[in-house]
């Protein structure tokens, strides 16, 4: 089984920092709408809307790219994050990234989903860090 670890660094009333180590174990294949964050793992837990917003991301991987997405029927990609990189996107000069998807608005569940591409070889592995603005 791939290990995908998630810790939260920082968690106050208004915003939230999350690690994530992700390491393939090359039999588990890629990573497909995995749950990477709930509103109920939240403190105090959150109802699925308003969501989250994404102020700043860092990420390095080797060999795999990561596509962040929010929850729903129909999951909504919104920020890709590319192989071999090892750097930062900051949003916070126009509020962060949050979850767009208002048709139909009870699609919306509040989960933070991830993607990868190219995760599946052994040896694959990566570092994520993003940083949250509660509602």
């Amino acid at each position: 089984m791939s290990v995908i670890t998630t810790r939260k660094v920082v968690e106050g009333l208004s915003n939230l920092v999350l690690h994530v180590y992700m390491e393939s174990d090359g039999v588990s294949g890629e990573l497909e709408d995995y749950i990477l964050l709930a509103p109920a793992d939240l403190e105090p837990p959150l109802k699925p809307s308003p969501s989250l917003r994404i102020q700043r991301v860092w990420f390095s991987s080797v060999w795999f790219d990561l596509t962040l997405k929010f929850g729903g029927i129909v999951p909504m990609p919104v920020w890709v994050l590319a192989r071999d990189t090892g750097t930062e996107w900051d949003f916070t000069r126009f509020g962060g990234i949050s979850d767009y998807n208002t048709v139909p608005p009870a699609d919306k569940n509040g989960n933070l989903l991830i993607s990868t591409n190219g995760f599946e070889p052994a040896g694959s592995q990566g570092s994520l860090v993003i940083e949250f603005r509660k509602p």
